[in-house]
């Protein structure tokens, strides 16, 4: 038996990096500090694949990244040359 989403999201730290494709395949790469998942909006058993789960998210200020012109909340990096 498996019981599903019986308690409280846990928060995550999501780090991306890869490459923009829409700027010519230059790197990028994305710090999201906090992220707690709510995968509650669709999860499908029936259709074509094996199972569907969607996705949302939020992102959270993170009060430990402060000071003047610093976000709480992501950190983007994009090469610029």
């Amino acid at each position: 038996m498996i019981q599903t989403l019986i308690k409280a999201a846990d928060e995550y730290r999501v780090v991306f990096a890869g490459t923009n494709f829409a700027r010519a395949g230059k790197p990028l790469s994305v710090n999201l500090f906090r992220v707690k998942f709510s995968p509650t909006k669709d999860l499908s058993f029936i259709g074509d694949d094996f199972a569907g789960l969607t996705l949302t998210a939020a992102v959270l200020k993170d009060d430990t990244h402060q000071g003047v012109d610093i976000s709480a909340f992501a950190e983007i990096k994009m090469v610029e040359e």
